[in-house]
């Protein structure tokens, strides 16, 4: 996997996920190219780190400094929270790199296939995004050209307006079908992380129990309406 990279995004507060999130990634993926981090002001061992200072309210001017500071044409894009619960399968990931190099899409989404307002493509287990679908890009997990994706940042925007938005600039997405490429805790709940507004997803107990993972959960506490 040439020229290929994993970015976690972060943030400050979320420094008690990266341990869990690299734990996963070190025991699922064994082999996985480079991890950067990006975060406001505080570093990691754990991975090449990234800062830039910004409020919440600039998110996408400091992702996109950030990216610029990677070298690597192709990368992996996940949130923080997203947590690896099963072997990935190294072919899956070589082939959605193929795609992804060698055609016109800036990004293939790697949460679960809702069906809306897609169209089949020439390629098995992959569906294009078209002018109406909801969400034709997602920022919890995706593979993307880099360039791409800095592109496509508008400056001084946090990260749910943008998503919201949904500018895309012209550039096309793809989106798995049923060719699944990762797997990761709560994506069979609808493609979400482990945290959501800074509480547990309920069902995080048992997989860090599994995961030999722990945690004092009284930190954040959970959302009461998964349960």
């Amino acid at each position: 996997m040439d020229d290929f990279a994993i970015v976690v995004y972060s943030c400050d507060k979320d420094e008690d996920l990266w341990p869990i999130s690299k734990k996963c990634f070190d025991k699922y993926w064994p082999n996985h190219p480079k991890m950067y981090l990006f975060n406001e002001t505080k570093k990691s061992d754990l991975f090449d780190t990234i800062t830039f200072n910004y409020e919440l309210d600039k998110w996408t001017t400091r992702i996109k400094k950030s990216l610029n500071e990677v070298k690597e044409k192709y990368i992996l894009f996940v949130c923080d929270d997203v947590f690896l619960n099963s072997t990935v399968d190294e072919s899956k990931v070589e082939e959605a790199l193929d795609v992804l190099k060698n055609d016109i899409y800036a990004s293939i989404n790697l949460e679960i296939y809702h069906g809306n307002f897609c169209v089949n493509t020439k390629y098995d287990g992959y569906v294009a995004k078209n002018e109406n679908a909801a969400y034709k890009f997602s920022f919890l997990c995706g593979l993307w050209k880099r360039e791409a994706l800095i592109d496509l940042l508008e400056d001084d925007l946090d990260p749910w307006d943008f998503e919201y938005e949904q500018n895309c600039k012209g550039q096309k997405f793809l989106q798995l079908r049923d060719n699944k490429v990762l797997s990761w805790f709560n994506d069979q709940y609808g493609g979400n992380g482990a945290v959501r507004k800074g509480l547990w997803h309920h069902g995080v107990e048992d997989f860090f129990s599994q995961e030999g993972i722990t945690i004092d959960f009284s930190k954040r506490g959970f959302r009461e309406e998964t349960k």
